[in-house]
């Protein structure tokens, strides 16, 4: 799977992405601080999964009906927390059923439900 990470995720999340086998690239640095339909537009455009901490894009994704990257994958823990469990988290978008689908990574749970 192909994988675009928001400018949020840390990149060493892509560098344990890329562990696992997957192709991980970080936001480019043309899109950094472009606002969320614009960042959605580029993994749509890339044919990549959206890997973020930002709800936003669920909104915009299951609300305003834009359309949808390959997957998207929102992580629900920050900082220290996620620094210190990037591989369980690689794993987690590794091992889960990612394509055409809303992953939600928490400290105890991985959900997964369809995109459209």
């Amino acid at each position: 799977m192909r994988f675009l990470l928001d400018e949020n995720v840390p990149a060493a999340l892509a560098a344990a992405l890329a562990g696992c086998g997957a192709d991980a690239l970080v936001l480019p640095a043309a899109l950094r601080g472009a606002p969320d339909r614009d960042v959605l537009a580029a993994a749509v455009a890339m044919r990549r999964a959206l890997v973020t901490l930002d709800q936003d894009f669920g909104a915009l994704v299951f609300q305003a009906k834009e359309e949808t990257p390959d997957a998207l994958v929102l992580i629900r823990m920050a900082g220290r927390e996620l620094l210190d469990r990037v591989d369980i988290v690689a794993r987690a978008i590794r091992d889960a059923t990612v394509a055409g689908s809303f992953v939600v990574i928490g400290n105890d749970s991985v959900r997964v439900r369809p995109l459209r």
